[in-house]
């Protein structure tokens, strides 16, 4: 029998953000496969919301019937403390959501929270006020050891909030058992289970349609975790170590400091810089790619990887902990020593001497089962279901 999830969402696809925690929404839909998912999120907007306080959006999945979700944009004051003031606006109107959706549904089942903070304020609030047991299955980058900024960076009373939504939650999943055994560790929290992220099939698989020339890409916005920098420097030393033709093209938010470094480097001609696009689009792109490159200090998953791989890329990527749990050296991607650019250099160059090595059939075939929505919705099934 279907159970009646609730989930309280602090990231999720909306109209200001439509790439912004697109992968809870990917998680939502898996879900609702097997059970019966209701989705609140609010977003703070100063330029559209013109008439009252808030507007609230809500949506019903045609393909997925037994989703909806809700966006609440909502205006908040400017000024010395608009932060105190815009989140003493979220937590009212998020506790008017939930009341309505028991007044209107009854009381869910459960409770799921999707990134603890903010969305988790209204769990403690449901627990105590209702008695409803709730989840917290977490994501953000913050709780790996060498994130910049961490946990440890943010408020005092974020974090002090923060710990307060893990104490009070029934259990926890995570993305990766990297994440779990940190959450585990900073919390004192029994081991989060883990669920990973999804790849949506329909948009990426395997096709031997390619570029010409053999063609490198990343996906990322291109911060400090990321580490644009040090793979335009791989790019600038594969020049110099192969007379071969190849491309990176680089999606991503348009960033000044980048560009510039691209272009210092003289490498506009061997570098496609291209702005972020919607994923029906970047899969076609992707696909054409030879291979996938992901260069991070640190993360929490990585949604681009899966992707990579559910569209038959082998994948380059940073020899760190996590990335350990989903690429497999020489099977179906190798790994870079991180912030060694020399070294990517030679991983790129191996890659293009040794593609044909790789099985993109075999690869494509088994990241689409793992990573399939069919897997996940049973992975959240069995997490609501267990005692």
């Amino acid at each position: 029998m279907k159970r009646k999830i609730l989930w309280l969402a602090s990231w999720y696809p909306n109209k200001l953000e439509p790439l912004s925690g697109d992968f809870i929404e990917r998680h939502a839909k898996a879900a609702s496969l097997l059970n019966d998912i209701y989705v609140i999120h609010l977003v703070k907007d100063h330029a559209s919301v013109t008439s009252g306080d808030h507007v609230i959006v809500r949506q019903r999945y045609a393909d997925y019937p037994n989703l909806t979700s809700v966006i609440c944009y909502y205006r908040s004051a400017d000024g010395l403390f608009s932060s105190l003031f815009s989140f003493v606006k979220y937590v009212r109107l998020q506790r008017k959501l939930i009341k309505e959706y028991i007044r209107e549904k009854g009381r869910p089942d459960l409770i799921n929270v999707h990134i603890s903070f903010k969305a988790g304020v209204g769990a403690l609030y449901a627990k105590r006020r209702y008695g409803i047991k709730y989840i917290v299955s977490e994501q953000w980058t913050i709780f790996c050891r060498e994130a910049k900024p961490s946990f440890s960076d943010q408020p005092v009373a974020a974090r002090k909030m923060i710990r307060k939504i893990y104490r009070g939650a029934d259990k926890s999943s995570s993305v990766s058992t990297y994440l779990a055994r940190s959450l585990e560790e900073r919390f004192l929290i029994r081991m989060p289970v883990r669920i990973q992220n999804v790849v949506d099939t329909s948009l990426f698989y395997y096709s031997d349609e390619k570029y010409d020339l053999f063609t490198f890409i990343h996906i990322s916005v291109l911060n400090y975790q990321k580490s644009p920098e040090e793979i335009i420097e791989a790019v600038r030393l594969l020049k110099q170590k192969t007379t071969r033709p190849f491309q990176l093209i680089i999606y991503g938010p348009y960033l000044l400091s980048v560009a510039a470094k691209i272009k210092e480097r003289e490498l506009e001609k061997v570098i496609q810089y291209r702005q972020e696009v919607m994923q029906d689009q970047l899969s076609g792109e992707v696909r054409k790619c030879h291979t996938l490159l992901l260069y991070s200090r640190f993360e929490t998953f990585g949604c681009v990887v899966i992707e990579a791989l559910a569209s038959g890329l082998p994948v380059i990527v940073s020899d760190i902990s996590v990335m350990h749990e989903l690429v497999q050296e020489n099977k179906n991607g190798i790994f870079a020593r991180i912030d060694d650019p020399d070294d990517l250099a030679e991983k790129m160059l191996w890659m293009m001497e040794n593609y044909k090595s790789f099985d993109p059939m075999k690869i494509s075939d088994e990241a689409s089962e793992i990573y399939s929505f069919e897997q996940i919705a049973k992975q959240f099934d069995s997490l609501y279901n267990r005692k």
